[in-house]
């Protein structure tokens, strides 16, 4: 992944949450991202099914054993595309048990197009209804989205092939 995406579109991703954040950044093999996240001031602890580096816990987002209410934030990005239905609606619910109330979650995902078929592991797209309709138990959605977006979170001249919610927990 990071050999196609620079480190710029994620410090932008991490910039939604606030130093001194716990945050768990879900999907992070070579634990750049949370390299990032503490660089940024933002503390981070990073799982993935298939981690590469140390520093990355060995831990599957649809049950994690992580501690319930300990996380401010939750960066859910190029993942989920990559999830069965049930393991979708499971990962939710960890989601929803890991987040503190009132902390913020952000999806981000790629739209569907010629190129999301291009990576084999890729199970289905989600649109931003689908990912409002997957996260809208529990969750609504964050007053600074509409902030987030315009300012171009991604820092792409197309940021358009990206779908992305920014919520928060209830």
């Amino acid at each position: 992944m990071f050999e196609l995406i620079n480190d710029s579109y994620y410090r932008k991703q991490l910039s939604t949450f606030t130093e001194g954040s716990k945050i768990l950044i879900i999907g992070d093999p070579k634990g750049k991202v949370k390299e990032l996240a503490t660089l940024k001031g933002l503390l981070p602890t990073s799982i993935d099914i298939n981690p590469s580096v140390k520093s990355v816990l060995k831990k599957n987002i649809v049950k994690s054993g992580l501690k319930a209410n300990h996380f401010d934030g939750v960066l859910f990005s190029h993942v989920i595309e990559h999830l069965q239905i049930p393991e979708v609606k499971k990962a939710v619910a960890e989601i929803r048990r890991v987040l503190k109330p009132g902390g913020q979650v952000l999806v981000v995902t790629p739209i569907n197009s010629c190129i999301f078929w291009d990576d084999p592991t890729h199970v289905r797209p989600y649109t931003k209804w689908a990912l409002r309709t997957l996260f809208s138990v529990g969750f609504t959605e964050s007053d600074n989205f509409k902030r987030v977006h315009q300012k171009n979170l991604f820092g792409l001249k197309n940021h358009k092939k990206l779908n992305m919610i920014f919520i928060k927990g209830d």
